[in-house]
């Protein structure tokens, strides 16, 4: 289990940097499918930060249950988003506590954020909200709250949509 949510947050890693890169030699034309344009995302921060977020949106992994993740970033900030199973279907999923990453079971997410600054979250409790699933994006909400890695008393509310692009492990949009 602990494996499967490393590999979802690898993956979700792997989106960052993928999620910038275009195969047409920096183009983002969301209108041409052969452009390997990146998803979008706006996010917005309360609590003990307050920040308003946008970027690109890309999600990997999902095969035979190798974990799944969704990377939300920009060049300041990124969330990360985690799962040990397949990519999800249309539906409502749950985010649990950071530190139950390697219990977490079907249907339950954990994220991450980390904010320009240098401020790091990770979740403690929240909603996953996926809208449309299919084999070439993943659009959906959350809403989800997070404590401080380093201080732990220090908390945040985080909302935002999505409309990311599955990627594969070259870098291409899914086909």
């Amino acid at each position: 289990m602990r494996t499967k949510i490393l590999t979802a947050f690898a993956a979700a890693a792997l989106t960052f940097t993928l999620a910038g890169c275009d195969g047409n030699g920096g183009g983002n034309d969301t209108n041409d499918p052969d452009s390997n344009a990146p998803g979008t995302y706006t996010g917005e921060v309360t609590g003990a930060v307050s920040q308003t977020l946008t970027g690109t949106a890309a999600s990997a992994g999902g095969t035979v249950s190798g974990g799944w993740g969704i990377g939300l970033g920009s060049v300041s900030s990124g969330i990360a988003i985690a799962s040990n199973v397949d990519r999800p279907g249309k539906g409502t999923y749950s985010f649990v506590d950071i530190s139950q990453a390697s219990s977490a079971t079907s249907g339950q997410y954990v994220a991450t954020i980390s904010l320009a600054g240098g401020a790091s979250f990770g979740s403690t409790s929240g909603s996953l909200e996926i809208t449309s699933s299919s084999a070439t994006e993943v659009k959906g909400t959350f809403t989800f709250n997070a404590k401080g890695v380093l201080d732990p008393s220090s908390t945040v509310t985080v909302t935002g949509s999505f409309n990311a692009v599955n990627v594969d492990a070259g870098g291409s949009a899914a086909q």
